[in-house]
């Protein structure tokens, strides 16, 4: 690598220049000539503050309640002044020594002395003269004789003039020189390499006096700081660069850990990342294969991964290959370091409990995997903390299913790939030890992770929101309110910019919106909003435009960062709206449900429920229950697939037995006419216990019922089974399902490749076909003879149950009872709901007695 006067020479992984790093140096004002780097004020990731006094716009670091947003120099005249008003002191300008090296004035119409200026505007040699009195200032400068160059100062990281012949320093470095030759150790050669530069502009970087080795990793360093979105102070970035030249360090990669001094954390750190890149750069993945830490600036990811968490070698060896397959099919390392995790864990228990502490795999057995599965339930039953850290939590069951399966998952792939060749056969995580995967059991209203309507008020009443933002920052109810609002994901909310409302788009005002979970920041979406939402994004573009007076509109932040973001350009990272809302909920007096306990006092809430995601739940959940189809809440959502929707919201249990009792209770008479009739208590008890959910229906066969589904003995045939029963709201699946069996017998007609038998199997028959076009037949007719308002409940009760099929994946069993009860077949589609809610709360009195 060679330091040019235009280039630095960063290696990419190909051998070539990175260009990347090129055009980030134009972009941050490096002059190689003089080696300082030299970035605008308003550039978002090294700009700073200007200090406020008149002509001065020198760097104001720090916050402007700490500072006055005036610099360093300032502030301390302000102080030393006695601390005077700051608008009469702010426009006056102040005098500063300048930091440019300024000319003898000997010779100035004609041929200059070059060298530097001191007292009286003359160089040392000519200010002799004068002071010595045998000529007047006018006439010296016009007689004498200008005096060549001495050159620049002999200190490594200086440029200015030398002044003194004998010294050959300039005047900044002669004093600093004379205290340090005070020391009798001192040793002039090595003092002019480590010493740092004279007082400059602090607003410039000086990296001269480091090898080009080091100032190439230094801007490489800064570089890869500013790629993740990480802010550099100029002043403590100058301190880094001073240590490494005061050490003469020639490499980065020897520094190790305990060689730097106990700093401040905010310099140390800065120091540390420039070195653990220094170690990675021009690196390519293939050299950490199997190295104890992958760092994720080489694989593209944030983070790292610590495979020593793995003791036993031959396990670790299975994960580490399997994560090295599996490397580019995640966008970052949050699932491989989940199963290095998972795997240390048995990893750890083999080691303390297997002979030869596990390090021989020929010696296990099936008993150390039953065993291992067991020492897991055991620390589910105590409640064993998952570590050591305060931010630990006891294990849970789904932590143990999560445990075993990414076992199973390593283990099985290693021994496809053939590397564990000793391991016993016997020992396998096997599927009849791996769990089934939890359900959160959950009463007749749950629902889900969203927050109960009583706890909304509570959370988004003035009073709350006013403590949000004594606990947090001044927009932050704004912030809150919008992730209620919209039930985007905080991140989304955090990367929001002003002019994010588009209030001209037909049909109404829509948030303009980057989508980064699923496309990684490259999707932009629109999601219809609301009046208030128009009116908090106006008045959160007004707060921050009067903050940040002089920064681009077109470049703020919604939400700007509150550190080291002096233009607002930056936002706030995602991680931090989740602290500060649990100081604030951990703050709230009081948080109920809403309901009273049975001393009549109010049930609390647990208020770790409550988390910025929750909002998003919310959301989703509200419009659930407002009616909004799956489809459309798919599309408000932002999902790609209906699943993912499904999973943020439930259909509570009485509004699934409102849908239930509507379409359950549909009845033909004698005249074929359908009628809606109430359901007694016994109707009630044989439906829900006398059936289960399969496919397209329910079944009431009693051995299949007894194994919850599981003992079919027509192996799920259900089309061709006198048990099965169905209803209209599974209309659309048994469309979709004659589809996709018209489609596989069209596929195995057309292929040539297959013995009869064969085909005969794989094809579906023509009576399956024929059974399922005879359902969808039957359903269809039994709608069209509905009233329309009675057809309207239908689908409205029909859209209940598909989402609760949706989202939990399992149905509720659902007959059409040929007799007539006497109820009015014309009654309206609010009194069918009525008297349908009415039926249902009489059946669930009966059932709690």
């Amino acid at each position: 690598m060679t330091l040019g006067t235009e280039l630095i020479l960063i290696e990419g992984h190909d051998g070539g220049v990175d260009e990347s790093l090129t055009r980030w140096l134009s972009e941050v004002g490096w002059d190689a000539a003089v080696k300082e780097l030299r970035p605008d004020a308003g550039h978002p990731l090294l700009g700073w503050r200007a200090c406020t006094v008149t002509e001065c716009g020198r760097p104001a670091w720090g916050s402007p309640e700490k500072t006055a947003t005036l610099c360093d120099g300032c502030r301390g005249q302000w102080k030393r002044a006695g601390k005077p008003d700051l608008v009469s002191f702010r426009a006056a300008p102040v005098r500063r020594a300048i930091s440019v090296d300024r000319l003898c004035r000997v010779g100035e119409h004609a041929d200059q002395c070059q060298r530097p200026a001191r007292s009286h505007d003359l160089c040392n040699t000519h200010a002799a003269t004068l002071r010595a009195g045998t000529v007047d200032l006018p006439t010296l400068i016009e007689t004498a004789e200008p005096l060549p160059s001495l050159g620049e100062c002999e200190v490594a990281a200086c440029i200015r003039l030398a002044g003194n012949p004998r010294q050959r320093l300039c005047r900044a470095h002669e004093i600093a020189w004379t205290r340090a030759r005070k020391d009798a150790a001192a040793d002039r050669a090595t003092w002019l390499k480590q010493a740092p530069s004279a007082p400059s502009d602090a607003r410039v970087c000086v990296l001269r006096g480091l090898s080009d080795l080091v100032i190439e990793q230094v801007l490489y360093g800064v570089l890869s700081r500013a790629r993740r979105g990480v802010q550099t102070r100029l002043d403590i970035l100058q301190l880094v660069v001073d240590w490494l030249r005061h050490e003469q360090v020639t490499d980065l990669r020897s520094i190790d850990e305990s060689d730097i001094p106990s700093w401040r954390p905010n310099k140390r750190t800065v120091l540390m990342q420039l070195v653990h890149t220094a170690q990675v750069m021009s690196r390519s993945p293939d050299e950490f294969k199997s190295a104890d830490r992958w760092p994720g600036t080489v694989f593209g990811k944030s983070g790292e991964v610590d495979w020593t968490a793995v003791v036993l070698p031959w396990l670790r060896l299975a994960v580490q290959e399997w994560g090295w397959g599996k490397v580019n099919s995640y966008r970052n390392f949050d699932v491989i370091r989940k199963t290095v995790k998972a795997v240390a864990v048995l990893s750890d228990y083999l080691a303390a409990h297997a002979p030869q502490g596990g390090r021989s795999p020929s010696l296990l057995t099936r008993e150390h995997a039953v065993a291992f599965s067991t020492y897991l339930l055991t620390l589910v039953n105590q409640q064993v903390l998952t570590g050591d850290g305060p931010a630990n939590k006891p294990w849970t069951e789904n932590q143990r299913f999560y445990t075993l399966a990414r076992n199973r998952l390593v283990i099985r792939w290693a021994r496809d790939a053939g590397l564990l060749p000793s391991l016993a056969p016997g020992f396998n995580i096997t599927d009849d030890i791996v769990p089934q995967r939890p359900r959160t059991p959950r009463g007749d209203e749950d629902t889900g992770k969203s927050l109960p309507p009583a706890v909304m008020q509570q959370l988004l009443s003035a009073e709350s929101r006013d403590l949000l933002a004594s606990v947090w920052r001044p927009d932050a109810p704004r912030f809150l309110l919008l992730l209620a609002e919209t039930g985007r994901r905080p991140n989304e909310i955090c990367n929001l910019r002003p002019g994010c409302v588009d209030e001209g788009a037909s049909g109404g005002p829509v948030l303009i919106y980057t989508e980064y979970k699923t496309s990684g920041g490259t999707q932009t979406r629109r999601l219809p909003v609301t009046n208030l939402v128009v009116r908090l994004v106006k008045e959160q573009e007004a707060f921050v435009a009067e903050r940040f007076p002089g920064s681009d509109p077109q470049r703020l932040a919604l939400f700007p960062r509150e550190t080291m973001n002096p233009h607002g350009y930056t936002p706030i990272a995602s991680d931090v709206p989740k602290t500060y809302m649990r100081r604030w909920v951990d703050a709230l007096p009081k948080l109920t449900t809403g309901g009273l306990g049975f001393d009549g006092q109010p049930l609390g809430f647990d208020r770790s429920l409550v988390f910025p995601y929750a909002f998003r739940h919310t959301y989703a959940q509200r419009r659930a229950d407002a009616g909004v189809h799956p489809d459309v809440l798919m599309e408000l959502m932002g999902h790609d697939q209906i699943q993912t929707t499904m999973g943020y919201y439930r259909v509570s249990r009485r509004r699934q037995r409102e849908a239930t009792d509507l379409i359950g209770s549909l009845v033909l008479d004698e005249r074929g006419t359908l009628n809606w009739g109430g359901m007694d208590l016994a109707e009630s008890l044989r439906r829900n216990v006398g059936a289960v959910a399969v496919p397209f229906g329910g079944c009431s066969e009693p051995s299949n019922v007894a194994a919850e589904g599981h003992a079919c003995p027509m192996r799920w045939q259900c089309a061709g089974c006198h048990h099965f029963s169905t209803d209209p709201s599974y209309l659309p699946d048994l469309r979709r399902h004659l589809a996709d069996l018209l489609a596989q017998q069209a596929r195995v007609d057309a292929f040539s490749g297959g013995t009869e038998w064969a085909k005969e199997r794989a094809r579906p028959s023509d009576q399956e076909v024929a059974e399922v076009r005879r359902l969808i037949e039957e359903q269809e007719a039994v709608l069209e003879a509905a009233p329309p308002d009675l057809r309207e409940a239908i689908d409205s009760a029909s859209t209940e149950l598909i989402k609760a099929r949706a989202a939990q994946r399992q149905s509720v069993a659902i007959t059409i009872r040929s007799h007539a009860t006497g109820r009015d077949a014309l009654l309206g589609q609010t009194d069918l709901l009525r008297e349908a809610a009415a039926a249902v709360e009489s059946v669930m009195t009966q059932e709690d007695q």
